[in-house]
């Protein structure tokens, strides 16, 4: 299934180490990829790459993550710079 979704290379192809992975306490899963290539993929404690995860705290760590590379690379414009569309502000009407 890997195959499909991602190019694949081994981990010393990619400027890897080649040192043999083992399981860190509570990970179930790990994939690797360097230089847009899936390096490295392991499965533990029973599940594979049809487990379901539920990921939902990772998620802000990973978008915060990306968020920053993205500054840095000027992909985005600097946190000072104007929202694109500005939200209208929401007002209460008395009753």
């Amino acid at each position: 299934m890997r195959a499909a979704l991602w190019l694949t290379a081994l981990l010393v192809a990619a400027g890897c180490s080649d040192a043999p992975t083992a399981a860190i306490p509570r990970f179930k899963s790990l994939l690797v990829a360097r230089h847009g290539r899936l390096v490295a993929e392991y499965y533990f404690g029973g599940t594979d790459s049809t487990t379901l995860f539920d990921v939902r705290s990772v998620t802000k760590s990973v978008v915060c993550a990306l968020t920053g590379i993205a500054l840095r690379d000027g992909v985005l414009p600097g946190t000072a710079a104007p929202s694109p569309t500005t939200p209208r502000r929401c007002t209460r009407s008395a009753s």
